[in-house]
Parts: C-alpha cells; sequence; structure tokens
C-alpha cells in the first residue's frame, strides 16, 4: 500500500511538473509570435521590440528553403496583403515578399505595404532592394513612424550607422511614447 501511494505520487509530481513545462513553453511561443503581425487589426509585420545588438548589427540567420506558394490571380490587394502576412507570420519571407510586391503592383499608393515589402526583403538578406522600398514608403508618407523604424533597422544592419541613427531619429519625433518611438530609442542607444 505504500508502495502504490509512493508510485501514484510520483506520477503526479511528473504530470505537474510535465503540464507546467508544456504551459511555460506554449505561453513563451505565442508571446513570441506577437511581435509579428498575429491579428487583422495589426497588418504590420514589425520589427521585434527587444532586439538583441548582434541581430540589429546584421547578424540573420538563413532559414530553410519552403515550397512558394502560388501567387493568387486574383487582383483584390486586401485578400493578398492577408496572405502575405500570413506567410511573413510563417516566416515564409520569399513567399511574403512576392506577396507584398504583388500588392504594390496592383496598389503602389501604401507605405504600410512598402514598410512590409522592405522588412521582409530585409529578413531574406536583400537589403538594397529593400532600402528602395522603404525610402519610396518614406517618399509616399513621410509621416509614417514604423516606416522610419524600419529604415533606420535596415540600415544599422547593412552598417550605416549615421543614416541608421538619422532614421531612428526621426521615428523617436514622430511619437516618442509609441511602441514605434520606444523601439527607436532602444534601437538608437545600441548603435555604435
Amino acid at each position: 500500500m505504500k508502495l502504490n501511494l509512493k508510485l501514484f505520487s510520483v506520477i503526479v509530481l511528473i504530470q505537474i511538473v510535465t503540464a507546467a513545462l508544456v504551459f511555460t513553453l506554449t505561453r513563451a511561443y505565442y508571446r513570441e509570435g506577437t511581435s509579428i503581425a498575429s491579428t487583422s487589426e495589426e497588418p504590420l509585420p514589425s520589427i521585434p521590440s527587444a532586439i538583441s545588438s548582434s541581430k540589429m548589427m546584421g547578424g540573420f540567420p538563413g532559414f530553410p528553403e519552403r515550397e512558394t506558394p502560388v501567387i493568387p490571380s486574383s487582383n483584390n490587394t486586401v485578400e493578398i496583403n492577408q496572405q502575405a502576412h500570413q506567410a511573413f507570420r510563417n516566416k515564409d519571407y520569399e513567399a511574403a515578399a512576392k506577396l507584398y510586391q504583388r500588392v504594390i503592383d496592383l496598389a503602389p499608393g501604401s507605405a504600410e505595404t512598402y514598410n512590409n515589402l522592405g522588412l521582409t526583403l530585409h529578413y531574406i538578406n536583400r537589403s538594397d532592394e529593400a532600402l528602395v522600398a522603404l525610402k519610396k514608403g518614406v517618399g509616399l508618407q513621410p509621416d509614417f513612424q514604423r516606416i522610419w523604424l524600419t529604415l533606420g533597422f535596415v540600415q544599422s544592419g547593412v552598417g550605416n550607422y549615421p543614416n541608421a541613427k538619422r532614421s531612428l531619429q526621426r521615428a523617436i519625433e514622430l511619437g516618442p511614447e509609441t511602441t514605434q518611438g520606444k523601439s527607436a530609442s532602444e534601437m538608437l542607444s545600441k548603435l555604435p
């Protein structure tokens, strides 16, 4: 009887520890996933709020190649944009870049889409193209704070620290208390 009670206690303890571990890992996974546009109310990919200086300086790891989904034949930019966001959330940056480019081809007036394309291109090591896209977006909407943040992030990633500092400072000027303003301040403080 005493042995059965000990065995039962050990089994219960193992289940409690396992449940706590699963809960902690699941919670961390979903919290980490919220830094990238995770709802339809947040339509833009975003730069993680707490970026390590090594990541900020350009050490982006390669991602495994994936089968590129078929670009939809529809001309519905809302639908294509949602697919692009989903590909971005899934870290399928090649597909996301193609989809964002499709949105721009159909409706070239959105600074948000240029921001999304620029960040995505940077993540697939096409930073020169990313900078071109981001500068087009800035030209469309010079007071769009997020694009200044992204521009500073990409410029710092390619080692252009003077321009990165100017871009991040502009992002801060557009709203120091916003999420983007705080992220810009954090990045700016980590630049050499």
